[in-house]
């Protein structure tokens, strides 16, 4: 009886046993003999009518097919309504079962879980793998272990077929991974295939270490975590001990060895050799549909033969399976004979004395097989010798290699699957089927090939390739195969002289990347590094620039789709081989625009290595060898070869996350072991010891020679934090010693540890507050209870006299350490200190809080602190120091900032984390600082940094200006001094504020720096004196400035006044606004002031006499963020942008509001006019851009949420789709004189080409177009035939009266607007004509430039090395940009020009 139908009976039991007699069915079942005489007295032996019922329900099951539909006729006499119950069930089991197997389908399919032909049920095998899956675990494996062609993989795949194991057992889905004989680079090729399965959004890993914790969380989430893993053909331990994860897992190998990874944690089946004599003929009798009784003698042994192999035996199946007839094979004893004969023969090849004998049977075979093909399908199935075992080789690849059409390839593949000469499976990201043949099949295949016939093979292959896309190597197809086997092919087929020319191919290294993530083109670097040199000197400088540039730059081009190989190329220092490619790209793809970064060489890395740290970091320390160690909160402890980016050895044994680190002082160097001790959240600290550096890693990293690794930004699954049920999946314990600190488990928590110098005492931190030290054998030796909250952070100075420890009780407490008798303390702290470090071996002590570090100078003989500043905003993180530093790390901008221990100035800040910055630790001699956030650890090189000539970072607030096409520009450095850079070089610097720079402006001449400061002052720095002037100040924090060319200071502050300062005369202060002032600017050829505060409001004042003479209210907002204006038509326009009610655009001379724009769309945080004024652009919070044409006396609010859209003219309808680019805020924008080109900022900087848009818009007068003369390729060095313009006369994107630094307050331009003011005493106008008089000119262009391929719109984006930027400025020629990043540095980008341009 079906399954089905048992489910049935089995569900409707109680009511046929309640309702039904026996007596009334029984002659119906005894007449189509479904019950015997035997069955019949078994049922009326028993006593009661249920009884008899109960009976006859037992045995009807097993008395075949038939038995339930005759019981079903017979009950329709009398028991009818039984009989609509169990047919009403059978209706809803079958559509269940139908939609079971659906999913079954579904799953196995986008598992990859391959399909076989000619299975044979081993029942006993199926059984005892069924019933171990049944009852496995998430952490633990079942392993099946037998030799080759043993069946592993059939009995796996087989098993998953099941829909009561596949997909109810493990609802998150069964996922494949054909692993075979691989090194770490293919293994990780192999996992990133499995990562697309599991997510085909995830950020791809670039390592195992990225890729251990990405599939750690995936399998943790709710989706996967009742899902099933398959490592297909495992030979090594290494694979095992990479993918131990929190997963159900099956495993299939030849060596059982390969789980001493994880011991203790699996069960083996063992898969007998081969099929038994019953199972060999029960395949053959499924196969050939010919019952069992009917096959001829050479059936047993052709099993004899092949020993039962069951590869042999399918392929024996589908050779004697082809003459298409049952009764022809049935007769045709001739046809088992000639391939009885042909598996005995073993017609094998030349190395047949070198196969194992049991390999024979299958070569044998094999051969059979192939020799069955017709010649033209034979030739076709030899070609695939060409592939790798253990390789999925997809359609489009046999596409090529046949020459042949995608379904004639599928028909050709299918006819080897019906023979058993291939396999296939689904792959879900590709939507299409893949293709393997089985390693033996594979041998046999390459066995047959002579060396050179193998040569030309590949080198036919690879050819075919390169003439489809006419050896173009940059336009080779992604086809999920060249782009990762090229190498492979090219060193199989002779063609070494083509590596050079492939690999240093600017075209070829973006589509590997952009296609297979950077790890794949690193890969092909270290396996084919002698190939590309040649052994060249000149060659391998060129290899370590490409190399290097792929580390860096790659992650960007595989997470950013609209990042451009040639412009990340252009940013290159020109001595770079990449810069060289990509500026002769670019000097071919006039059509495109490209930047370059002129004052790129006045910026040196001190980053000599960035590695992912999966699973969040707690703490770090330098080994005096030059490993480093980290602690995590998955409660492992890695230690880390720097040099090579890797783990070199994982600590386990804590319970909980891991908080601190701590080494044992002057022990551990050359290749000698080193001692650390940690602390975690389970109460315990635990003792360990590293192994030996090895030999051949000793010189490097005995001289820090680091190599910097690629990082990627983790996507959101990836930084998910491993729950501990799951990742401790055993009780393995590394450590030597545990300390187990007594008391309740929220008190325990150790927060910090400390090992004493020159003793093998141990200091502990426990969340109570108390310090507890301990000596070698985990004895209490004594308890400090000085501390009020927790203690964050203890450190033994050099000599181990004294203890220093930081709490949240806000203080720094000094301690005996002999005797934990209390010495010193200080209050310099108003909030908790998060940290503390000794100055090396002198007797000074860094600590920090959140809003302040500073230097205890002589601990426990003064209380003297020397503050430590910058000239930003405080966000401290963490603290560590050495005889010549103290660094401290941010969580505001995400920087590592510097200090001379000696000056306490700033000598450096070191961007590039993207997470605040959690420790850090220097050597032991100063040289290198690593610094390690969320997801990443780094390593600097900071010797030699305290030197005066060392450019520090720059901002928050910047300007520039423009001198005889020279950019000038104004910012105050870390150091808080005021500094001129010309043409990105310093030229001026003042003695450092006492109060952080909050707004700036430049002069006409750029020979004074007007700014303002948090404290409220107004100063003067005169550049050619280098001295500054008070000019006066407000109450409160400056917010805006600017300045006339006549030297007239304008400021507006938090005081909510504005206030004009004369060089000859007392300033002037101006009240009227209910708040902040955010923006002012001078107006009016230089006779008015307009002033916006933080609702909106505007106001306008006499310049000379400081006289309001208007007020518009009509721009009220909530909160205002943005200001800009425009002069022209008769007209005098504003726009004020916020964060709710979109952009007012008000008459200024009217006080008259004009049109309400985006009133729906996301805060506005920069609204600028365009220049005829008939165009307004907006960027947002959501990091698009509006451009809309303004619309006057009209109003249109139809914009909804997010979008960005151009406004008709005359309709006021949108005439265009979003602009979107940016992953945060638009934060500034301009536009071009002509409105051909937009740059706007944010995140990066992006170049957007607007013709698209105004094909309807009025035309602009056109340039008078000169004779073009041939120029030369501009570097920072020379720029003299620039035709940019003075500053006065352009276009400031974000013009530098702003004085808020944050995107939330987009400065105001430069623009200055010409309207007729009533006068309040006469009541006449006047006419005040526009200054300057010409807008921003059209870009100076003799070949139009256009979008890329994925985007017209987007011209290019410049990718910077900070998080945001938050103003731009433009020259008159739109052709050179200059920008500050938040990390504080300065880009000076031109429009690339090729050398020499003839323009017809």
């Amino acid at each position: 009886m079906e399954l089905s139908h048992r489910n049935i009976l089995k569900k409707s039991r109680q009511q046929i046993v309640d309702d039904l007699d026996v007596e009334d069915v029984m002659d119906s079942l005894i007449q189509h003999s479904v019950i015997d005489d035997e069955n019949v007295e078994r049922i009326r032996r028993e006593s009661t009518t249920k009884a008899r019922a109960r009976r006859l329900l037992d045995i009807l099951p097993s008395r075949g097919k038939k038995a339930y539909g005759v019981f079903l006729e017979a009950l329709r006499t009398d028991y009818d309504w039984l009989a609509d119950t169990l047919e009403n069930g059978d209706r809803a089991d079958r559509n269940n079962t139908q939609e079971i197997n659906a999913n079954l389908t579904k799953v196995l399919m986008r598992g990859g879980v391959p399909q076989h032909h000619n299975i044979i049920h081993r029942v006993e095998d199926m059984k005892t793998i069924k019933d171990a899956l049944f009852d496995l675990n998430c952490g633990r494996y079942v392993v099946l272990h037998g030799m080759a062609g043993s069946g592993k993989s059939v009995l796996a795949a087989e098993s998953l077929r099941d829909p009561q194991i596949t997909v109810e057992k493990f609802g998150g889905g069964v996922f494949w991974l054909k692993v075979g004989r691989v090194d770490p680079d293919q293994l990780l090729k192999k996992i990133r295939a499995l990562c697309l399965k599991l997510d085909p959004h995830t950020n791809l890993p670039n390592d195992l270490e990225e890729a251990q914790e990405i599939l750690r969380n995936l399998f943790l989430s709710s989706e996967y975590y009742e899902s099933l893993l398959v490592l297909d053909d495992v030979w090594s331990s290494e694979v095992v001990k990479t993918l131990n994860l929190p997963v159900r897992t099956l495993i299939t190998t030849q060596d059982t060895s390969v789980m001493n990874a994880v011991p203790g944690t699996y069960t083996v089946i063992k898969i007998k050799a081969g099929f038994t004599e019953e199972e060999s003929l029960h395949l053959l009798s499924s196969h050939l549909k010919v019952p069992l009784e009917y096959l001829p003698p050479e059936a047993k042994e052709i099993h004899r033969e092949s020993k039962g192999s069951p590869m042999v035996m399918s392929m024996m199946a589908s050779l004697l399976g082809e003459s298409g007839s049952v009764q022809q094979t049935q007769r045709q004893s001739g046809r088992w004979s000639y391939y009885l004969t042909g598996l005995k023969n073993r017609r094998l090849c030349k190395e047949r004395k070198l196969l194992q004998y049991e390999h024979e049977n299958v070569m044998g075979a094999v051969q059979m097989s192939v020799d069955q093909l017709t010649k033209q399908h034979r030739s076709m199935y030899e070609k695939l010798a060409v592939f790798l075992d253990d390789d999925p080789i997809p359609s489009a690849a046999l596409e090529v290699l046949w020459g042949v059409g995608r379904y004639e390839v599928e028909d050709i593949m299918n006819t080897f699957i019906q023979k058993s000469l291939a396999m296939s499976e689904f792959e879900p990201v590709q939507d299409c089927f893949v293709y393997s043949v089985h390693d033996l099949q594979l041998e046999y295949l390459k066995s047959r090939l002579t060396e050179e016939e193998d040569q030309l093979m590949h080198r036919r292959f690879v050819e075919k390739y390169f003439d489809r896309v006419h050896w173009i190597f940059g336009e080779l197809p992604h086809d999920n195969y060249i782009l990762t086997h090229l190498g492979y092919h090219l060193s199989k087929a002779g063609m070494d002289n083509h590596f050079r020319d492939i690999y240093l191919n600017l075209r070829y290294v973006e589509k590997v990347i952009k296609n297979c993530g950077t790890a794949a083109m690193l890969y092909d670097y270290r396996k084919y590094h002698v190939l590309i040199t040649h052994g060249q000197i000149e060659n391998e400088k060129d290899f370590e620039d490409f190399e290097e540039f792929c580390r860096t730059a790659g992650v960007l081009l595989s997470t950013y789709p609209s990042a451009d190989i040639v412009q990340l190329g252009l940013a290159e220092p020109q001595e770079s081989a990449v810069y060289r490619e990509a500026a002769k790209l670019a000097d071919q793809e006039l059509h495109y625009f490209y930047l370059e970064w002129t004052n790129r060489s006045s910026l040196h890395s001190k980053n000599v290595a960035t590695i992912l740290h999966p699973g969040k970091p707690t703490d770090i320390k330098f080994f005096p060898d030059g490993r480093v160690v980290t602690s995590s909160e998955e409660g492992i402890i890695k230690i880390w070869n720097i040099t090579t980016g890797e783990v070199m050895q994982r600590l386990h044994g804590h319970r909980k996350p891991v908080k601190c680190v701590s080494l044992e002082p002057g022990v551990g160097s050359d290749l000698h072991e080193v001692n650390l001790c940690t602390g975690g959240e389970d109460g315990a600290v635990k003792m360990w010891r590293s192994d030996p550096l090895p030999e051949e890693d000793h010189a490097d990293n005995h001289n820090y020679s680091f190599r910097r690794k690629s990082v990627r930004k983790p996507s959101p699954k990836a930084s998910l934090v491993t729950p501990f049920g799951e990742l401790l999946k055993n009780n393995q314990d590394d450590s030597l010693n545990t300390i187990q600190v007594d008391g309740q488990p929220d008190d325990v928590e150790v927060s910090s540890v400390a090992w004493r110098p020159g003793s093998n005492q141990i200091a502990v931190a426990i969340r109570n507050g108390n310090i507890l030290v301990y000596d070698g054998s985990g004895k209490e030796v004594f308890r400090i209870s000085g501390h009020k909250e927790t203690v964050n952070s203890l450190e033994y100075n050099a000599s181990g006299r004294e203890l220093a420890s930081g709490s949240d009780d806000q203080t720094v407490r000094l301690w005996a350490a002999d005797t934990g008798e209390f010495l010193a303390s200080i209050n310099f702290h108003e909030k908790r200190v998060i940290g503390l470090s000794w100055l090396g071996s002198a007797p000074r002590l860094a600590t920090v809080s959140i809003e302040q570090l500073g230097i205890w100078e002589t601990p426990g003989k003064g209380i003297l602190v020397n503050p430590l500043q910058r000239n930003r905003p405080p966000s401290w993180n963490c603290v560590a120091a050495s005889d010549l530093y103290v660094a401290a790390g941010t969580s505001a901008d995400k920087m590592v900032i510097l200090w001379s221990a000696d000056s306490c100035q700033v000598v450096a800040a070191l961007p590039g984390h993207c997470n605040h910055i959690i420790k850090l630790a220097f050597t032991e001699d100063s040289m290198y600082l690593s610094s390690i956030s969320t997801d990443t650890m780094m390593v600097w090189e900071v010797s030699g940094l305290d030197s005066d000539h060392q450019l520090l970072s720059l901002g928050p607030v910047h300007h520039t200006r423009w001198i005889k096409n020279v950019p000038v520009t104004a910012a105050p450095d870390d150091r808080n001094r005021l500094t001129l850079l010309r043409q990105g070089r310093t030229e001026s610097t003042s003695e450092p504020e006492t109060s952080q720079v909050t707004a700036l402006v430049l002069n006409k001449d750029c020979d004074m720096i007007v700014f303002g400061t948090e404290s409220g002052h107004v100063k003067l720095f005169n550049t050619q004196t280098d001295s500054v002037t008070v000019l006066g100040r407000h109450d409160s924090t400056v917010l805006s400035i600017d300045i006339t060319s006549d030297s007239i200071v304008v400021s507006g502050g938090l005081d909510c006044t504005v206030r004009i300062f004369y060089l000859d005369g007392s300033p002037v202060v101006c009240r009227g606004h209910p708040s902040l002032v955010r923006d002012v600017r001078i107006i009016c050829n230089e006779t008015r002031v307009l002033s916006m505060d933080s609702k909106g409001c505007l106001r306008v004042w006499d310049v000379r006499t400081g006289e309001e003479m208007n007020e518009v209210r009509r721009t009220e907002t909530s909160h205002a963020t943005c200001l800009d204006t425009w002069e022209g038509h008769g007209q005098s326009l504003v726009a004020v942008g916020g964060v709710t009610d979109g952009v007012n655009i008000v008459d200024l001379e009217r006080g008259e509001l004009k049109i309400n724009i985006a009133s729906k769309a996301n805060e506005v945080r920069v609204a600028k006019f365009g220049p005829n004024g008939k165009l307004l652009v907006t960027g947002h919070d959501c990091g698009q851009v509006q451009e809309v044409p303004q619309l006057v006396n009209q109003r249109y609010n139809g914009a909804t949420k997010t979008e960005i859209q151009v406004w008709d003219v005359l309709t006021g309808l949108p005439l265009t789709s979003p602009l979107s680019l940016h992953s945060s805020w638009v934060t500034d924008l301009a536009l071009s004189g002509d409105c051909s080109t937009l740059v706007t900022a944010g995140d990066r900087l992006v170049w957007w080409s607007l013709k698209s848009l105004l094909n309807n818009q009025a035309p602009t007068p056109k340039r008078k177009l000169s004779f073009p003369t041939l120029r030369t390729r501009k570097t920072s060095e020379s720029r003299s035939n620039r035709s940019s313009a003075h500053e006065d006369s352009l276009l400031s994107l974000s013009g530098p009266n702003s004085a808020l630094a944050s995107p939330l307050a987009t400065p105001p331009s430069n623009r200055h607007l010409g309207f007729h003011i009533g006068s309040p005493s006469t009541n006449q106008y006047r006419p005040i004509s526009l200054h300057p008089t010409s807008p921003l000119a059209p870009s100076n262009r003799k070949v139009p430039k256009v979008g890329q391929d994925y985007n017209q719109q987007i011209l290019q984006n410049f990718i910077i090395k900070g998080n945001s930027v938050n103003k731009v400025f433009v020259n008159q020629d739109f052709n050179q940009f200059v920008t500050v990043d938040d990390a504080g540095i300065l880009y000076i980008l031109d429009e690339y020009t090729p050398p020499q341009t003839l323009f017809v």
